[in-house]
């Protein structure tokens, strides 16, 4: 994903669009209509709002959600039992089954909440299923198609940082509706916040993993990726699951499954011959994996899709 360098102007005006104490929502009951208008909405995918408000917020919502703390201090309980000292700088990513609650401690706080119905990911789950980043391996696995029940994410990174930036211009590309804009800026949001995730153990990079199994898909094993890697078994499926909040058989599936769609609209083949090629041996449970991720079964997506 290259990166997006904003214009003077357009920091100049995101700024003041975030002095502006019209734009920030300032009570709870705000809030909830917020929320529930954007649930009821056939045509937005995304929504963003900033809050200024009072000093605690029971925040209930059945869609993922990125909250980000402009400035002052937060105490957060996540699922009532996970409480978080949060100030400038901290960003959480929660998916749909997340219950957050917050209190404010200053009078300046502001946070910015980004919610993401889970179309937005899924449309483009064949980038995500091949991507090496760390950030949107996380996204795809809790926001779209997998829908794994992992912790939230919190993490603490710089004001005035290239990431800090892109979570302030997705935010206003989202309230402005752009919709050809939203997505690359995401992107962009999310390469800067693998800057900020911890690195993996002993050296090993997630983009190698990743390239292991993508070129071993078909055959590929715990175990065997374990012996190339030079580890145990247990530890590399715990190093898998801290590092890409994801199993090693989700992300193998996964590709699996987007590999195959990639064949359904880009071959001739039959569906049996696909599934093979993808790795399954059992096609059975390919097609019934196949209708769980996607929706519709190998031959209602070919005939849905054209051949390209």
């Amino acid at each position: 994903m290259p990166n997006y360098y904003p214009s003077d102007k357009q920091i100049q005006n995101l700024f003041a669009f975030l002095n502006d104490s019209k734009n920030y929502l300032t009570t709870s009951r705000e809030i909830t209509h917020f929320i529930t208008q954007f649930g009821q909405s056939s045509d937005l995918i995304t929504a963003c709002f900033y809050a200024h408000q009072e000093s605690y917020l029971d925040f209930r919502a059945e869609f993922p959600r990125i909250l980000y703390v402009l400035s002052g201090q937060v105490t957060a309980w996540i699922d009532s039992d996970k409480q978080c000292e949060l100030e400038a700088g901290h960003l959480i990513f929660a998916n749909a089954d997340t219950h957050i609650e917050y209190e404010s401690h200053a009078t300046d706080t502001k946070i910015v909440s980004i919610y993401i119905k889970r179309e937005f990911i899924n449309e483009k789950a064949h980038y995500f299923a091949q991507s090496n980043g760390q950030m949107e391996n996380y996204v795809f696995a809790n926001f779209g198609l997998l829908n794994s029940q992992n912790d939230p994410l919190i993490l603490q990174i710089p004001t005035d940082s290239d990431a800090d930036f892109s979570i302030l211009f997705l935010s206003k590309f989202i309230l402005a509706r752009q919709r050809a804009m939203i997505f690359p800026i995401f992107l962009w949001m999310l390469t800067n916040l693998d800057n900020y995730l911890p690195q993996m153990s002993n050296g090993q990079s997630s983009q190698h993993i990743l390239q292991l199994i993508d070129r071993e898909l078909t055959s590929i094993s715990l175990d065997s990726l374990a012996q190339e890697l030079g580890y145990s078994p247990s530890y590399t499926s715990k190093m898998i699951r801290k590092n890409f909040h994801m199993t090693f058989q989700e992300i193998v599936m996964d590709k699996k499954i987007e590999r195959a769609k990639w064949l359904l609209t880009h071959s001739t083949e039959s569906i049996n011959l696909v599934s093979e090629n993808v790795g399954f041996a059992d096609k059975s449970y390919f097609y019934k994996l196949f209708k769980q991720k996607v929706g519709m079964t190998p031959k209602q997506y070919r005939q849905a899709t054209p051949l390209a």
